[in-house]
C-alpha cells in the first residue's frame, strides 16, 4: 500500500475480539479510513473481516507488552501509510484477587497489559503526532478507573493508573494540537471475562474472590452495552472539534458515577474543617 494522505489512519490495539473487533469493522465500513489492527493473531482477525474491506486493513502481529515490538508496528504503519491520525488503546486483561492474594507476577502482568502497553504506544506515537501537529489518542479504561470493587485489586489499580497517565498526557500534548481522551465504559456484552480474565492462584479464607468471579459473569450476561454502539461512539468522538477529557459509556456508568461523585462530595463536606485545619494560620483566603 502506498501512503495516502487523504485518508484517516487509525492504529488500534486489542482488536481480535469484542469492542476492538467492533471498532475495526465499523471503521472499515467507511472508505475514508485505513485501519492498523494490532493483534496477537492477524490471520484470525482477517477471517473476521469481509474480503472487500481487507485492502484497507493492515493487521500486525505485535506483543504490546514489549516496547520494541510496539515500535516495529508503528514503523510499519508509517512505512505503509505515512501518518497516524487516531490511536485507540483498547487491549486489556482482568485478574481477580484481593491485594493479599495476588502475587507480584500477577500484579505485573496486569500492569504490563493494561498500563505499560498503553504507555509504549503513546510514547512512540507522540513524536509522529507532534510533527504532524495533529492527532487523537483514545485510551479505553473503565468506570473502575474512578471507583473500586473489592477483590479486583490489580484491575482497579491499573485502570486508576491509566486515568492518571491519560490526563497528564492530555495536558502535555494539547499545545501541539493533539487531543487525548479517556473512555470509561461500564459493562459491555463481550467475551472479555472468558477470553481475558484470570484469577489469583492463591485463595485466602474470608475474601470474596470467588463471589466476585460469579458477579462478573452475571454482569457480562446482563450487560446493556453493545460493542457496535461503543465503536460508533469512538468514531463520533473522532469527529468532534472539542473532545471530552473523559467520556463515560453506558447507562450503568452514568448511574454508578452519579452515586460515586455524590459520596465523594458528601465526604469532602463532612471533613471540611479537618481538611483546612492543616494550613498555616493567618494566610489570605484562596
Amino acid at each position: 500500500m502506498e501512503p495516502i494522505s487523504d485518508f484517516k489512519v487509525w492504529y488500534c490495539t486489542g482488536t481480535s475480539t469484542g469492542i476492538g473487533l467492533s471498532i475495526v469493522k465499523k471503521l472499515l465500513l467507511q472508505q475514508t479510513n485505513r485501519v492498523v489492527a494490532i493483534t496477537r493473531n492477524p490471520q484470525k482477525l482477517e477471517k473476521e473481516i469481509p474480503v472487500e474491506h481487507l485492502p484497507n486493513l493492515l493487521a500486525i502481529k505485535t506483543d504490546i507488552t514489549n516496547e520494541e515490538s510496539v515500535k516495529q508496528s508503528i514503523s510499519k504503519t508509517m512505512e505503509t501509510f505515512g501518518r497516524i491520525d487516531v490511536v485507540v488503546n483498547n487491549a486489556g486483561v482482568g485478574i481477580i484477587g484481593a491485594v493479599e492474594e495476588l502475587s507480584d507476577q500477577e500484579f505485573r502482568k496486569a500492569f504490563d497489559v493494561n498500563f505499560f502497553s498503553v504507555l509504549h504506544v503513546c510514547r512512540n506515537v507522540a513524536p509522529i503526532m507532534r510533527k504532524q501537529k495533529s492527532g487523537l489518542i483514545m485510551n479505553v479504561a473503565s468506570v473502575l478507573a474512578w471507583f473500586t470493587v473489592g477483590e479486583y485489586a490489580a484491575y482497579n489499580t491499573t485502570k486508576y493508573a491509566l486515568n492518571g497517565l491519560t490526563s497528564t498526557l492530555g495536558q502535555e500534548l494539547a499545545p501541539f494540537g493533539i487531543k487525548v481522551v479517556l473512555l470509561s465504559p461500564s459493562g459491555f456484552k463481550t467475551n472479555f471475562v472468558n477470553d481475558n480474565m484470570e484469577s489469583a492462584k492463591v485463595r485466602i479464607e474470608g475474601y470474596k474472590t470467588d463471589d466476585l468471579a460469579k458477579w462478573l459473569d452475571g454482569i457480562v450476561n446482563e450487560a446493556r452495552g453493545d460493542p457496535d454502539k461503543f465503536a460508533d461512539a469512538v468514531i463520533a468522538v473522532s469527529k468532534m472539534d472539542e473532545v471530552p477529557k473523559n467520556l463515560f459509556l453506558g447507562t450503568a456508568a452514568v448511574n454508578w458515577m452519579e452515586g460515586e461523585f455524590k459520596k465523594q462530595i458528601d465526604e469532602l463536606k463532612l471533613n471540611h474543617e479537618l481538611t483546612i485545619s492543616t494550613d498555616f494560620p493567618n494566610l489570605p483566603p484562596l
